[in-house]
């Protein structure tokens, strides 16, 4: 602490450098010594928590036992973990004030959930803000074209690489985008050129404005990269213990898509390994009636659907269809509707499963 107490400062004015000035008050923000005192505090803080692991009476929080987690730093944001059996001690203690989330961290809505639409309101109120602020009527086309895809694109990238956005949310930015370039407004106003022909190359007569909902869908792919590939990181450690048990990534969506289409047939079941898989589809393929014929269609339209995006991602170099389990049952719905015995038991796109 003695370099804490010591400190001093030099200024250079009109390129002269003044006379060692002491400081009274120690360290302050901006300090080139405070990142790495600030480093060794935090380190030995978390050294100091991560031994409440021996304490007794102290009790992991259920979904971080099995890495043996207690806390965990982010700049100087601190998070504790623990089964808060004796809540009301720990807040008349640290007089603390109990919060519910969603909470916003870092700009972005933090929550246990999928986010809502009213959540993702800040971000299409910062945007009408810099709208508002900017001083665009003197701005050509070209001059917002380019604000559009730097500013704008930017403020809506920090939030699509964290967490898919509603497709509402999603409209409501596109039309932020329109109306900025027409009227220099967050107004409604005649768009000389639709949005569609905008999206499109350069060299096919558009101006590459980037599609949003494809976009956020490469991020979300990107994270499923990641989950696949960096599997040293400690949240995909975690994710993987608790949520996937160990089935890899391409397995674990195969195995959602299956489930979401078994659900949509009316079987409620947990999905298994596909060889436990297999012997429950034996059982169901040897019962008779409509429900195993329907269950055949499905099973073959899943699988040819999932061979479709692998081979087109594989070859193609095609993105795979966020709504493939729409794509099924729109396909088991056309196979079903011209047979006879089969047609009742469609709707439309849903199946009637009485």
């Amino acid at each position: 602490m003695t370099v804490v107490r010591t400190v001093s400062y030099r200024y250079i004015i009109n390129g002269q450098v003044s006379e060692i000035v002491k400081a009274k008050r120690g360290l302050r923000q901006g300090d080139p010594v405070s990142p790495l005192l600030f480093v060794l505090v935090m380190e030995y803080l978390h050294r100091c928590l991560a031994g409440l692991k021996e304490t007794p009476g102290f009790t992991h929080h259920p979904r971080c036992a099995k890495f043996n987690i207690t806390n965990i730093c982010f700049a100087d944001d601190l998070m504790l973990f623990s089964k808060g059996e004796d809540q009301q001690t720990i807040l008349r203690t640290t007089q603390f004030v109990e919060g519910k989330l969603p909470v916003r961290y870092l700009g972005v809505p933090l929550s246990s959930r999928k986010i809502y639409i009213a959540q993702c309101q800040p971000l299409i109120d910062k945007m009408t803000m810099r709208i508002q602020h900017w001083s665009v009527k003197l701005l050509s086309y070209a001059g917002r074209l380019q604000l559009i895809n730097s500013v704008f694109m930017a403020i809506s990238n920090y939030w699509m690489q964290a967490f898919p956005i509603p497709k509402k949310v999603i409209a409501k930015v596109e039309s932020i985008y329109k109306n900025f370039l027409w009227s220099a407004k967050a107004e409604a106003r005649k768009a000389y050129v639709s949005w569609e022909n905008l999206r499109e190359p350069k060299n096919a007569g558009g101006l590459h404005v980037r599609d949003l909902q494809l976009w956020n869908t490469i991020m979300m792919i990107k994270l499923l990269w990641n989950i696949h590939m960096k599997m040293d990181k400690l949240w995909i450690r975690w994710l993987d213990s608790y949520f996937m048990k160990g089935t890899p990534i391409l397995q674990w969506l195969t195995n959602k898509i299956w489930k979401e289409m078994l659900e949509w047939n009316g079987y409620d079941r947990s999905i298994r390994q596909w060889p436990q898989e297999q012997n429950w589809l034996i059982q169901e393929m040897g019962k008779k009636g409509w429900r195993r014929e329907i269950l055949i269609v499905t099973l073959t339209e899943t699988v040819y659907q999932i061979w479709l995006c692998r081979n087109e991602a594989v070859f193609n170099n095609i993105l795979p269809r966020v709504d493939i389990t729409k794509a099924i049952q729109e396909r088991v719905v056309h196979r079903c509707l011209p047979h006879r015995k089969l047609n009742p038991h469609v709707n439309g796109s849903a199946m009637r499963l009485s």
